[in-house]
């Protein structure tokens, strides 16, 4: 189960890993920006599951939708993590055709 960690955005540029989904063992922290890009033809959807309660009620996940050839922005709640600070990722359809980057703002 790849924990991703972030790498630190810097005015002087940062070289970022390319990391290639899996379909549902990635995970990030809380707090993080997560850019994805879909390589594939048809659309893929992204979900974050909170880990956490907000105000004692259950979050719910949220989806976002890859069209083909975009490159999306995704910042994740720090709120979201786990008891680890970890928010648990779900990619559709051919994980791998989905690329991304976790980036500290």
């Amino acid at each position: 189960m790849p924990a991703y960690q972030p790498e630190r955005a810097s005015s002087a540029g940062t070289l970022l890993t390319e990391r290639t989904a899996t379909t549902s063992s990635d995970n990030v922290p809380g707090g993080c920006l997560v850019i994805a890009r879909n390589t594939g033809a048809a659309n893929h959807t992204i979900q974050f599951f909170p880990g956490s309660r907000i105000d004692n009620l259950t979050v719910t996940p949220r989806t976002v939708t890859v069209a083909p050839s975009a490159v999306v922005a995704i910042l994740v709640p720090a709120g979201w993590g786990d008891a680890n600070g970890r928010v648990w990722t779900f990619v559709d359809g051919t994980a791998a055709e989905v690329l991304f980057w976790v980036v500290t703002p």
